[in-house]
């Protein structure tokens, strides 16, 4: 069993503003249309894609591309294997431990009070980005962080350096921080900001299926103002992507 990238019909050509000027400058493909090529998560949730998930210090130019990169096999059963794998793992977090911007384990405590985490699809951290996406058991954002229903209610709490949750009914998280934007100008460049930091650690499908559900009004965009990351709650897929930048 191996992870591998899935691709389905385009989406509509990518919208003009500012979320559009940023990820239509990643790659030339996606100046015209962004495809729905997503992580085939149904193959079950994997903790890492093996203890080459990270690279090392000397080897930090690009964030894994899961469509050229050898897929990593599960082999749950081999008892062994799994505990050379392990170990490795172990070592290399420690080598990485001073090259990484953020740990996994870090990055979901953070979260965790705020929305119910399953298992971790994807992570990735190096000194300057991290990019993660995880698997979500609950569709309710608990009331552990402060939930609005308003674009300007939210600008209240961000100005008061309160994490937030946008839940604004009919408005995409891209809308959300384009809303922002043309009422604060600064205070929505830092939100903008926070939300394409990750992208230099996002594989290739992770940079598409985070577009898309940054443009899907069913999603829910939530700041932290102080530790100037953004995470998008994907309803639609059940899944939560994050993503911060130095």
């Amino acid at each position: 069993m191996t992870f591998s990238p899935r691709l389905s019909q385009p989406c509509v050509t990518a919208p003009p503003g500012a979320w559009g000027m940023a990820f239509r400058g990643l790659k030339p493909s996606q100046k015209q249309v962004v495809y729905r090529r997503v992580l085939n998560l149904s193959e079950g949730p994997s903790r890492s894609f093996g203890p080459n998930a990270r690279p090392l210090c000397r080897d930090l130019s690009r964030a894994p591309n899961l469509l050229e990169e050898r897929p990593v096999p599960l082999i749950p059963s081999h008892r062994p294997f799994r505990h050379v794998v392990l170990g490795l793992a172990a070592s290399a977090a420690l080598a990485l431990s001073g090259c990484s911007l953020d740990q996994e384990e870090e990055v979901r405590g953070q979260i965790a009070d705020w929305i119910k985490l399953g298992e971790t699809y994807y992570f990735f951290s190096r000194v300057n980005c991290t990019a993660a996406l995880f698997e979500v058991k609950a569709s309710r954002i608990t009331s552990m962080v402060k939930k609005v229903s308003t674009v300007e209610a939210g600008m209240r709490a961000i100005t008061e350096m309160t994490p937030v949750a946008f839940e604004v009914e009919g408005l995409s998280p891209t809308e959300v921080t384009e809303r922002i934007m043309t009422l604060d100008l600064p205070l929505g460049l830092g939100v903008l900001a926070s939300g394409t930091g990750g992208k230099d650690c996002m594989a290739v499908e992770m940079e598409e299926a985070y577009f898309n559900a940054l443009h899907d009004p069913t999603s829910a965009l939530i700041y932290h103002p102080e530790a100037k990351f953004m995470a998008i709650f994907d309803r639609r897929n059940m899944r939560l992507f994050f993503s911060r930048g130095r």
